[in-house]
């Protein structure tokens, strides 16, 4: 169960196994597994993203996935804020899955140009499945954050979500407690200067 500050060794576990990847938040994590499947959103779930409610799974009731096979370690570094890798990674059995129903990211681009959504989809590496994904596809969970980066994998099986929650919680004390150092030095994050900023032209 290693935790790794470095994203080449994340990387070795997100690309080259054959897995597909759904992003998700630890909250509904549990729901998933609740329910023992991932269904596509369509509209019984708050949107992830400003533009989730246009994108192309929405419109076919679809899964959105990552393929990060398809993908250079290079690109996928530069491009990780635009996938907003955080939360939970589910990592996915390719080959779990109906293969009628699966479209890979080269045929995701091609079905977002016809729709007029291909500024929406993200690029090269968003596979979409047509579907529910049960939970028997499931191989294990990677949980992250980008700043800093920080990752834990853990495997799909009963103590997953305890061993999750407990390291999210570790996570968020350890930030906690940076940021009470921090303040303690009467230093301020920049998205903490952008919020009092803010808080401070609404109260003029």
């Amino acid at each position: 169960m290693p935790a790794d500050t470095g994203f080449s060794s994340l990387w070795t576990q997100l690309h080259g196994h054959g897995h597909l990847w759904h992003c998700t938040s630890l909250k509904s994590l549990e729901s998933i597994l609740r329910d023992r499947k991932i269904v596509p959103n369509e509209g019984q779930f708050p949107a992830t993203y400003s533009q989730s409610n246009a994108s192309l799974g929405r419109r076919i009731g679809a899964v959105s996935l990552f393929d990060f096979d398809t993908e250079a370690e290079s690109s996928v570094r530069e491009h990780i804020w635009d996938y907003t890798l955080r939360g939970v990674l589910i990592r996915i059995w390719r080959d779990a899955l109906d293969q009628t129903k699966l479209l890979l990211p080269s045929q995701v681009g091609k079905l977002a140009s016809e729709y007029g959504q291909a500024d929406i989809n993200i690029p090269y590496v968003e596979a979409l499945h047509r579907g529910p994904i049960y939970v028997s596809a499931f191989i294990g969970f990677i949980l992250m954050t980008l700043n800093p980066l920080r990752w834990i994998k853990v495997q799909a099986n009963d103590d997953a979500i305890s061993i999750l929650t407990d390291a999210d919680k570790r996570w968020k004390d350890e930030d906690e407690l940076k940021r009470e150092e921090a303040h303690a030095r009467e230093e301020r994050s920049l998205a903490e200067l952008v919020e009092e900023s803010m808080s401070s032209r609404a109260t003029e």
